[in-house]
């Protein structure tokens, strides 16, 4: 076939409306101008990536050819989503992406026109309508561009003050067309990921917060955060900017939230490094002490009670870890106090209230920061300390005065079925736990079992008149004497004799 001559191709495009020519080509990002001013904003969001730009109707390209003459031709794509370049045919454009339709029709043109120089640009992007419903101020429909962002859009709908911003939903035409947008992390880390363009027909839902907690003390943007991810400690250090350099990184971090009647429960968590798998709830503060707090405040924490002056707190977790009936009080608790010079451990106790039922006042000890930041544990014997048999121990600036639980368990060992740890009951009698624990073996003397209490004493069980938490329960083997070993004897022999009249039996058959 005879090739086409480039004077017979410039001549055919001389017949179409000549316009400027193109100063950008396909492989260089085009912006559209805008419509208007109050659209500028949206049409100049972006350059087009002409690998993930989607070509649809209403969007405008140029078709070029140069050689002796540069001539061009501006092509829309219709509303069936087809793009018609005159002498050469019709494509399928709506779908595609521009790299994609640049390819297909480039092949074409030079299928056709050997000779000349071809390319396809986008001149100017379609303009489209997306509704936005939700906890907007100004629900409805709002124009477009295929580079129009999440983050354009949005503030021009007056969002709530309760909006979520984290979990705005992109719904489109199509099941397929489903995707969420973090405008937070967008904000902050700069992910264009969690900011998607939109596409025509999309509608955008704009859920409420249901998941926000509080930063508070030494991170580098203190503030309420919407948690969406873990829901952890690590979460919402991540987006408060992660801890200052004033952190102390060395006490425990606070927590702050609410309990059953609408008490507010202040906890410890552990220290930073420890804490960062900690789940947090709706509504939870968590404090991160900085050193400025831990030289001007004293935590206790533990086994005490709060005074009226103090905040009203409300948790309970067992020994053990696991959790028990809900009451009044909490086991553990934790409250943070202004140093004031010359402030002793009773001093401590009177302010808090002082110590509860089950509080282990002997196993009280401080935890203190030293000078080469390693953290010191130093035993406080808070019980003589109150009753006055031990002088007061002076307590410096950022220590911690800890107060243990008592084990609300009994322990049940020796000749027993089942010997293990029990939990604590008022009701039972001392040797109600040895029948919990299967009660004792046929070598086992239950009358005889002992009892030792959390201080060392031991006294013979039926001494004892009540169990208290943390006491052990032993049971002893029976010893066997002269008439029992010698049945175990015989018993041995007549097992011995009839094994060798056995052996014997089938041997000689």
């Amino acid at each position: 076939m005879k090739a086409t001559t480039p004077r017979a191709c410039l001549a055919l495009f001389a017949l179409l409306p000549a316009l400027a020519s193109a100063q950008q080509r396909a492989s260089e990002p085009v912006s559209a101008a805008p419509t208007d001013a109050s659209e500028s904003r949206l049409i100049f969001s972006g350059a087009v990536d002409p690998k993930t730009y989607i070509v649809g109707p209403g969007d405008k390209l140029t078709v070029e050819v140069w050689g002796l003459q540069e001539e061009s031709k501006e092509v829309e794509v219709n509303a069936e989503g087809r793009l018609l370049v005159p002498r050469i045919g019709m494509f399928a454009a709506a779908g595609k992406t521009l790299a994609a339709l640049h390819d297909e029709v480039v092949q074409r043109l030079k299928a056709v026109y050997p000779r000349l120089n071809t390319n396809l640009t986008l001149s100017r992007l379609r303009t489209f309508s997306v509704y936005v419903v939700g906890a907007v101020g100004r629900p409805g429909s709002y124009p477009a561009t295929p580079l129009t962002r999440i983050s354009d859009l949005l503030p021009r709908t007056n969002p709530l003050a309760n909006a979520s911003t984290r979990r705005v939903e992109i719904r489109g035409k199509s099941a397929d067309r489903r995707a969420k947008a973090d405008l937070v992390r967008f904000s902050l880390f700069g992910e264009t990921s969690a900011d998607p363009t939109l596409l025509d027909g999309d509608t955008i839902y704009v859920p409420l917060r249901d998941y926000e907690v509080e930063a508070t003390g030494a991170v580098k943007r203190p503030g309420r955060y919407e948690l969406v991810g873990d829901r952890t400690v690590k979460e919402l250090i991540e987006l408060a900017g992660g801890v200052s350099t004033e952190a102390a990184v060395g006490i425990p971090l606070r927590l702050t939230t609410r309990g059953p009647g609408d008490r507010m429960v202040v906890t410890s968590l552990s220290t930073l490094a420890e804490a960062m798998g900690a789940g947090l709830r709706p509504g939870d503060q968590v404090h991160f002490p900085s050193l400025a707090d831990l030289q001007r405040t004293i935590t206790v924490e533990g086994a005490i009670r709060l005074g009226q002056a103090l905040p009203d707190v409300e948790q309970r977790e067992s020994s053990t870890g696991q959790a028990l009936e809900a009451l009044a009080t909490p086991r553990t608790v934790s409250v943070r106090l202004p140093y004031i010079e010359g402030v002793g451990v009773r001093d401590l106790i009177v302010k808090v209230g002082g110590l509860q039922a089950w509080a282990d006042a002997s196993a009280a000890y401080l935890l203190r920061i030293g000078s080469d930041g390693t953290r010191k544990r130093i035993p406080v014997d808070v019980a003589a300390i109150t009753g006055g048999q031990k002088a007061d121990t002076p307590i410096e600036p950022g220590d911690t005065l800890v107060i243990p639980s008592r084990r609300e368990a009994v322990v049940v060992g020796g000749a027993v079925y089942h010997p293990g740890v029990y939990a604590y009951s008022r009701g039972l009698k001392p040797l109600d736990y040895v029948t919990l624990a299967g009660g004792a073996t046929r070598t086992g003397l239950p009358q005889s079992a002992r009892v030792v209490r959390r201080s060392g004493q031991s006294a013979d069980i039926g001494d004892v008149q009540e169990i208290e938490p943390g006491d052990v329960i032993s049971v002893p083997e029976a010893k066997l004497a002269t008439a029992d070993w010698i049945n175990l004897a015989l018993i041995f022999a007549n097992l011995a004799v009839g094994t060798t009249a056995l052996v014997y039996t089938v041997t000689h058959r």
